[in-house]
């Protein structure tokens, strides 16, 4: 989809980005400038549906993105349209190539993550601060949150 626009005159022909498109980005900073990551697009999200929405739902759903396990920590929640043209440029370029095969990208949508969310519950568990270091640093070693980390630990022992 192309959509144009008029600057000082000149007409320039640019993509346009869906509106019921949000995506997770990974803020990383490389060598003194920062990389902007597409970690997760939700589609078909519903136009009376804020970020904070989506956020809500992906944390209902068990979806959790951190770095040095701090949730959320350099993770932000937007609409494509508003991304860093990074984002949207590899949008763009995994959508073009997913005509021929799968997305290139983790994505998921709002339909399916509604019906993940309905199916979790939360679980507040207290426990002693040098267990939770120690759950926090194999999550960290595995790549997970704390929260999926100890998800996968609780499902496989109540089996």
């Amino acid at each position: 989809m192309l959509a144009s626009s008029a600057i000082t005159g000149v007409t320039a022909t640019m993509p346009s980005y869906p509106k019921d498109v949000f995506v997770v980005v990974h803020r990383i900073r490389l060598r003194g400038s920062y990389q902007h990551e597409g970690k997760l697009f939700v589609y078909d999200v519903p136009e009376d549906v804020s970020a904070s929405k989506v956020k809500e739902k992906l944390e209902a759903a068990g979806h959790r993105f951190a770095e040095f396990g701090v949730e959320w920590a350099n993770h932000y929640i937007l609409p494509l349209r508003e991304a860093d043209p990074e984002v949207r440029r590899a949008w763009r370029h995994a959508e073009i190539d997913a005509e021929e095969g799968p997305f290139e990208f983790d994505s998921i949508t709002w339909p399916e993550l509604s019906k993940e969310a309905g199916s979790t519950e939360v679980l507040y568990l207290r426990v002693p601060s040098k267990l939770k270091e120690a759950l926090t640093e194999k999550a960290y070693a595995e790549k997970l949150s704390v929260n999926e980390y100890c998800a996968r630990v609780l499902a496989s022992a109540a089996q």
